[in-house]
């Protein structure tokens, strides 16, 4: 990545161990974590180990959301309301985000769960 001339960003280096998995063995939450090429599109490039659980999460929401057209529409509406309410605050957008992201999270694991 960083041979493409990706930025690596070392401060993201683990998503947040989630219910329904093992959340004592860490390793399986570590990510690499890149941000786009000088001048290119804003991009956030997000490296797991394949099928640790923290891969597996963010397949299963991703296939959770492009299925159920409700919380897809649901889960854009939040992004929408937080970017206009945090547009001048980074750092208060990423808190929010994570907390608003539970129930979101919890869904996509019970569907993840039930078609393996």
């Amino acid at each position: 990545m960083t041979d493409s001339k990706f930025i690596y960003r070392p401060f993201v280096h683990n998503d947040f161990p989630q219910p329904g998995f093992d959340r004592k063995d860490k390793s399986g939450w570590v990510k690499l974590f890149f941000r786009e090429p000088p001048g290119q599109r804003h991009v956030h490039v997000h490296v797991r180990v394949s099928k640790a659980p923290n891969a597996l999460l963010a397949i299963w929401f991703r296939d959770w959301l492009r299925e159920d057209d409700i919380a897809r529409q649901r889960y854009a509406q939040m992004k929408s309301n937080l970017a206009t309410a945090c547009a001048q605050d980074l750092e208060q957008y990423v808190v929010r985000k994570d907390e608003r992201m539970q129930p979101f999270l919890k869904q996509a694991i019970r569907w993840g769960q039930s078609n393996p």
